[in-house]
């Protein structure tokens, strides 16, 4: 119940206490003028009771008469009359008690007392039979000497209590008018006294009252600028004038409140890193993806949800996230843990690389824990390719140190076999010298390649046609290198591509023939070409167009370990005790992709197969025509000087 229907409720119950006290007050006033009207009405009865009194006097001295004149004994009449007077007697004092301050009743009193002694007197004579006596007494002494004083007193007793009645009755009336005016004065002073007190209530209470539950609701709503209009030096005013002091505190706090808030929220959601705020059950209470999308989505879906289940691919760490949690919690200690890799698949490659540090936060009186994760992706594939880099600096450098021996040696074989072929005229012999030549000749071409894998080679590049060199070079391979394999190629002539053609080729055949030792048990082999727009991965460059050369199979596929180091030097799944590779042949692959500008991408499935999609520097103009063999036949003979130069 508000404070409002209180006072008039309250103000209702004085109101009907004060007109049930005047009606009370009246209705006794007017209860106790009707008893005194049947208290004269009993007077009234009285003064019948005492003329009765009259008669019974009578009654006896006439009962002595008869006696006397029959000259009898006294008869049971008078004795019965004498009797009903006394009784009379004492009645009309026990129901008239005013009648005791009545001088003419205290006469009857003594008179009548008077008159039972000489009645007693002549009854005692008539016994004795002296009725001359008893008449003398009765005619001299009894009536004209008791009776008649008697009636005459009973007449002014019975004469005083009537005029005291009707004054009595006079005054009751007189006071019962005057009762009820001032009655009707006294409700009337109520009625004002309730509507006036009614005014003053609204007016002084209900009112500010009021005004102050709007300020508070107000208030209460965010409405800080809004003022109470309470005025007055009462405690109503001095509670305006507060609450007015404490909305102008509020509104100035809650303005830098607000200020101090958006500055460190703009820093929250600024931040490169992510951040999740948890409670002690695991369950986030903030998040922020920073960056890098490491948490990958919207934060605010994630909100309420333990952690886990916001984010399932963390089960994929063997970290005790929970564990983690508590200990901090209890601890509060400040952790840091490096490297930790998240899947955004558990069945995909590793999508990003984490540096994590967990500390204790505490606000609004909750202890919570703060996980920032840093994304250290690019930092770990910058050592990975600088690990990657000293490794095919050695292998280059190994295989640099062997190709310079072996052009050495391959200068003598050459040297030497051309002489021989100048001077064999058996044609059994120069073919068997010029199958020599052609063997040392392509010894010479797998010498360029190393050197060219060394980053030490001689690079001419030039513009292909992608569809052409692929052509040759699936051509020219065996047809026990496809057996059971289903073989399509793109023969497109569009597509060029800028490139040294050894590399292109040793590209091709190195690819291919992986494709097809990666199907052991057959399979299908597509190898095609195609443009594309994309950003260099290792370079901070605007997309651009590529001539794209695309090698897939439907082998086994790799796990992510294996695709992890599927270009480092001498790194291979295949069986070496069965001559299938020594692991330099994707090593030569990326080599060779790095050096046109360009590079790879592999995408791989266990089960389903491997697909190589290789980006190299997209062609312009007319497309050099492919040279068919790099032996030219035997030397004219003839004189001079040989310069050998050795780069």
């Amino acid at each position: 119940m508000n404070l409002r229907k209180k006072l008039i409720y309250l103000l209702a119950a004085y109101a009907a206490v004060v007109v049930g006290a005047a009606a009370v007050s009246i209705y006794g006033i007017k209860f106790h003028i009707h008893e005194a009207i049947i208290s004269f009405d009993s007077s009234l009865d009285s003064t019948s009771e005492i003329y009765r009194l009259r008669i019974l006097a009578r009654e006896q001295i006439l009962a002595l008469r008869e006696v006397i004149a029959r000259k009898g004994k006294t008869t049971t009449v008078y004795r019965a009359s004498r009797d009903e007077f006394s009784r009379q007697l004492d009645r009309v004092g026990e129901v008239t008690p005013q009648l005791a301050r009545n001088s003419a009743w205290r006469g009857v009193r003594r008179i009548a007392e008077d008159l039972k002694t000489e009645c007693a007197a002549c009854v005692t004579l008539i016994d004795a039979s002296r009725y001359d006596e008893a008449e003398l007494l009765l005619s001299e002494r009894l009536e004209p000497e008791l009776l008649d004083p008697l009636i005459e007193h009973i007449y002014k007793a019975t004469a005083s209590l009537a005029d005291s009645s009707r004054d009595t009755v006079g005054n009751l009336i007189s006071t019962n008018t005057e009762v009820l005016t001032m009655a009707m004065i006294v409700g009337a002073m109520a009625v004002v006294l309730c509507f006036g007190g009614a005014t003053l209530i609204r007016h002084w209470l209900i009112g500010p009252i009021t005004k102050l539950r709007e300020a508070t609701e107000e208030f209460r709503e965010g409405h800080l600028g809004f003022r109470v209009s309470v005025t007055g030096g009462d405690e109503l005013g001095s509670l305006g004038a507060a609450m007015n002091s404490m909305a102008e505190s509020l509104d100035t706090t809650q303005a830098e409140l607000h200020t101090s808030e958006a500055k460190y929220r703009a820093l929250f959601e600024n931040l490169r890193d992510a951040v999740v705020i948890c409670d002690t059950d695991g369950r986030v209470v903030e998040c922020h993806d920073g960056d890098g999308g490491i948490l990958g989505g919207d934060d605010s879906k994630n909100i309420g949800k333990h952690l886990l289940e916001a984010w399932p691919e963390w089960k994929s760490d063997s970290r005790e996230w929970t564990s983690l949690i508590e200990r901090v919690i209890t601890t509060g200690n400040r952790f840091s843990i490096p490297d930790i890799v998240l899947h955004r698949d558990l069945n995909d490659d590793p999508a990003v690389i984490v540096d994590i540090i967990t500390y204790l936060v505490a606000y609004d009186g909750e202890r919570y824990v703060a996980i920032i994760l840093r994304d250290v992706t690019e930092r770990e594939v910058l050592q990975r390719r600088v690990r990657h880099a000293d490794k095919m600096e050695a292998a280059g450098t190994l295989a640099g140190g062997i190709a310079h021996d072996f052009n050495n040696l391959l200068t003598s074989a050459i040297g030497t076999l051309t002489l021989l072929e100048n001077e064999i005229d058996d044609e059994q012999q120069t073919d068997l010298t010029q199958t020599a030549l052609s063997a040392c000749w392509q010894a010479a071409g797998l010498s360029r390649r190393l050197l060219n894998f060394a980053a030490g080679g001689y690079k001419r590049p030039q513009v292909l046609c992608l569809g052409e060199v692929i052509e040759r070079v699936v051509r020219s391979l065996d047809e026990s290198v496809f057996e059971g394999i289903e073989v399509f190629t793109d023969e497109d002539r569009e597509v060029l591509a800028k490139v040294d053609r050894d590399q292109l080729t040793q590209i091709i055949l190195n690819l291919v023939r992986n494709a097809s030792d990666a199907m052991p048990d057959g399979g299908e082999l597509r190898v095609g070409v195609s443009t594309t727009a994309a950003a260099h991965p290792e370079e901070k460059a605007a997309p651009q167009q590529w001539a794209v050369l695309t090698v897939a199979d439907t082998g086994g596929g790799m796990t992510a370990e294996v695709k992890k180091r599927l270009f480092e030097p001498f790194f291979s799944t295949k069986t070496r005790s069965a001559q299938k590779g020594c692991g330099l042949g994707l090593a030569i692959v990326y080599a060779a992709v790095r050096h046109t500008g360009g590079f790879i991408r592999v995408d791989s499935q266990l089960g389903v197969g491997t697909a190589f999609r290789v980006h190299l520097p997209i062609g312009e103009g007319v497309p050099e025509s492919i040279e068919t063999s790099s032996y030219v036949g035997p030397a004219k003979p003839g004189h001079g000087t040989i310069l050998v130069v050795d780069d």
